[in-house]
């Protein structure tokens, strides 16, 4: 699908064979990556990932979650069987289990601990599973080997979502509302989950030392306190509440681009920089000139003042010798510092 977009765009904009490779395009205009990287979508909802500091070089246009609003365009259950589930949970709602596309299996501890938290639930339960299903398994809980993740969430009777912590899968809960309960496995999903617990949207727990008790007391949490809801539905307002459609201006400024011919009045001037000047050589040898100068300085202001006071050290030596004055001004036993009384004789 981006190949062909791309392809169209090109034939529009620049004649047969003239236009600059993607490849020149995604590395010369930085703000416009996902030209050549579909990914650079995923990391710009930033109701619930941080702001990061960019540079001045930095040229950005947010398009957040633009595969979430083309995906979420119809939120209908095509499948029958995946409705009629849905219409039987009205009374107490369902939770939504997935693991993602990525976890094919889960291990028989982990799984009879999911299983058996589950089967406490008066929800229902939808979880897509692969493999041999657990001896534990609830009579509330169905199992599937794939489902509309995405619809299910939108639905709702959704409680909870009980989730390995994938970027997708929090953005899609995020989107609906839809508080979570995460398991991260690997990967990115501790970072992910980490942010859903600060944003007070989900619980986090750890699988090496989680226990049945604990995931069924979290879904629980996040089931029965609506603060947990409410704060899903606040993140998933503000990701919302944007200036136009995400898809109207990731349009926009591809169309931008091609009608200026690269838009060189954006490109960066870093691209221009030699490579000392990239990598500050300049500025980090004349930092280290400068320091090397001043500890120079500083090594022989300390030696003089060394030298000044072991010359004095060796005047004062010189001068006073066992008490006695030897000074050819002053007579001996006349000095001070000698020790010698007023009424005693002078010897000869």
């Amino acid at each position: 699908y981006i190949s062909d977009c791309r392809q169209v765009y090109t034939n529009r904009h620049f004649p047969l064979n003239s236009h600059p490779s993607f490849s020149n395009l995604a590395c010369s205009f930085g703000f416009l990556e996902f030209l050549y990287f579909e990914t650079f979508f995923l990391n710009v909802i930033n109701s619930i990932q941080s702001i990061k500091p960019k540079m001045v070089n930095c040229n950005i246009v947010a398009a957040s979650a633009l595969w979430m609003i083309l995906i979420v365009a119809i939120l209908s259950l095509s499948p029958q069987y995946f409705q009629a589930l849905v219409n039987d949970t009205a009374e107490h709602g369902f939770v939504v289990v997935s693991f993602g596309a990525g976890v094919k299996y889960l291990s028989q501890d982990i799984a009879h601990k999911l299983a058996g938290a589950l089967a406490r639930l008066p929800q229902r339960v939808i979880w897509r599973f692969s493999g041999v299903a657990p001896s534990n398994l609830g009579n509330n809980t169905k199992l599937v080997d794939w489902m509309p993740q995405n619809d299910l969430l939108g639905q709702p009777h959704t409680k909870a979502f009980l989730s390995h912590g994938g970027l997708n899968s929090i953005y899609e809960a995020m989107y609906h509302g839809v508080p979570v309960v995460g398991v991260p496995l690997f990967g990115d999903h501790y970072d992910t989950m980490t942010r859903v617990a600060a944003k007070g949207m989900g619980i986090m727990l750890h699988w090496k030392d989680m226990t049945e008790e604990d995931l069924y007391a979290s879904l629980s949490t996040v089931i029965n306190d609506p603060r947990y809801r409410q704060q899903a539905r606040l993140l998933s307002h503000i990701h919302k509440d944007q200036p136009g459609h995400p898809v109207t201006r990731a349009v926009y400024w591809i169309g931008y681009i091609l009608r200026h011919n690269g838009a060189n009045h954006l490109r960066s001037a870093v691209y221009e920089v030699s490579p000392y000047q990239y990598f500050l050589v300049d500025v980090l040898f004349t930092v280290a000139a400068a320091g090397a100068l001043i500890v120079f300085l500083l090594r022989r202001l300390v030696r003089r003042l060394r030298g000044k006071a072991s010359d004095h050290s060796r005047r004062v030596d010189g001068s006073m010798t066992n008490g006695h004055c030897h000074s050819e001004i002053i007579a001996n036993g006349k000095h001070k510092r000698n020790g010698s009384l007023k009424t005693e004789k002078k010897i000869n």
